[in-house]
């Protein structure tokens, strides 16, 4: 008894089939477009609005404000050392380098303290026009080094302002909740943060501002019947 031979499986691609809508074309089409991990939102470029953001503090993101205190540690520093070369008194300019070396390693040390800080906002939810809303802020220290005196606040000075220091251990995370007012109604474009800090000696303010890609939606306080 012989049995005829078995015809190998052809699979359709979706060119083959008829391009109706909803139809098995459009079903196979999709499925054949889709990748594996597509709909993750670790690389995307812009962040969705229920996700927030996050962002990596670079060293070209500081920027660096003299304080009074600073400027007269120069003024002291420098005559020192300008008269300690010009008499011989190697006492003078050694306390003339001293001063500036304090300066410089007050310099690094603020540096130091922001750079490569992360930070991942979250929007709020949604609110009424007038409400104030809270800002979820996460900060998180990579590096196995304590980082002192980091102080969080609104970069814009029309918004409340809510300024906090915060001291993070190593590989640790701080939340931080920012109060913002909520003005004008729809989607809006959260407001810019700013970090500064004076560590160790309060010479120089170390800064960096950052403007989260999210949105927070207001919405219209509806009027009692």
């Amino acid at each position: 008894m012989s049995f005829p031979p078995i015809q190998p499986v052809r699979f359709l691609s979706p060119s083959f089939l008829p391009d109706t809508p909803g139809g098995p074309s459009a079903r196979l089409k999709a499925v054949d477009r889709w990748r594996p991990g597509e709909d993750a939102a670790v690389n995307e470029p812009v962040f969705p609005a229920s996700r927030g953001d996050q962002v990596v503090v670079r060293l070209r993101d500081l920027r660096l404000v003299p304080t009074p205190l600073l400027l007269a540690l120069i003024g002291c520093a420098v005559p020192l050392l300008v008269l300690g070369m010009a008499s011989r008194s190697w006492l003078d300019a050694a306390m003339g380098l001293l001063l500036l070396g304090l300066a410089v390693v007050c310099l690094c040390a603020g540096i130091a303290t922001l750079r490569g800080l992360r930070l991942h906002c979250a929007p709020p939810p949604s609110c009424f026009t007038g409400d104030t809303a809270m800002l979820d802020l996460a900060v998180t220290n990579p590096s196995g080094r304590p980082r002192r005196d980091v102080a969080i606040a609104l970069a814009d000075a029309s918004a409340l302002r809510a300024e906090g220091g915060v001291d993070l251990a190593p590989h640790a995370t701080a939340l931080v909740l920012l109060p913002m007012l909520a003005v004008g109604k729809g989607l809006r474009p959260l407001p810019a943060l700013r970090l500064e800090t004076r560590h160790p000696l309060g010479l120089v303010r170390v800064r960096a501002t950052w403007t989260p890609r999210a949105d927070w939606r207001i919405l219209i306080r509806p009027r009692p019947f």
